[in-house]
């Protein structure tokens, strides 16, 4: 089989490519564009690259359990960076 294009994928991939993929004709990136916590994990970026930002109003406070009531709908905030300390 004749490969006539090598594609790759990943954000990780994209910022930080390894040696091993030269020759490679597209790159697929996921949220390479934006950049979230996960990302600043994995080492594709540093927190100042992130360019996305959710600002909303807090209406809770509540010091015994760490958290924060917030009044922002669910596209706005997600489980993705809980590992980061973020999300729910």
């Amino acid at each position: 089989i004749e490969v006539l294009t090598i594609g790759v994928g990943s954000t990780p991939t994209c910022s930080v490519p390894p040696p091993h993929l030269a020759g490679v004709d597209e790159w697929h990136p996921g949220n390479f564009l934006y950049y979230d916590t996960s990302q600043v994990a994995l080492g594709s970026c540093g927190l100042e690259s992130v360019a996305v930002r959710v600002l909303t109003r807090v209406v809770g406070h509540y010091p015994k359990s760490n958290t924060l009531l917030i009044d922002c709908g669910w596209t706005g905030a997600s489980a993705q960076g809980k590992e980061s300390g973020y999300g729910w």
